[in-house]
């Protein structure tokens, strides 16, 4: 296992032409650790590199009703709580919105797609 929201990760790794990022992004908790990653990836990409990012739509209707837990609620709007393998597992549900203001701050210039599924960052 490891944390990519540690400086230690990414000190020594060389920068690449493609940086992919699936299904991790709705795990991090924290604006700081999100910015944080979205730099450290920005830092490893080569000119001309690509880039794709994906999380979760925990929008989408079969998510809704973990939404409704008042306590999650009040420590971030965003944080829910998913059912994986019988243990709530934590996510935090991005909006189109959000992730625009996410890549705006570290001047990465992705475009963000709303799937039904998913929200894609390229």
């Amino acid at each position: 296992e490891t944390d990519i929201t540690k400086e230690s990760l990414w000190k020594h790794l060389p920068q690449y032409d493609y940086i992919f990022c699936i299904a991790v992004f709705h795990h991090l908790p924290t604006k700081k650790d999100q910015l944080f990653v979205l730099n450290q990836i920005k830092r490893h990409l080569k000119p001309r590199g690509k880039i794709l990012i994906t999380a979760w739509n925990l929008w989408q209707p079969k998510y809704l009703k973990y939404h409704f837990d008042l306590k999650t609620k009040l420590q971030n709007p965003h944080f829910v709580y998913i059912p994986f393998q019988g243990k709530p597992r934590f996510c935090f549900a991005m909006t189109t919105p959000y992730l625009k203001k996410l890549l705006e701050s570290v001047n990465l210039k992705l475009k963000v797609k709303k799937s039904p599924h998913n929200y894609i960052l390229n």
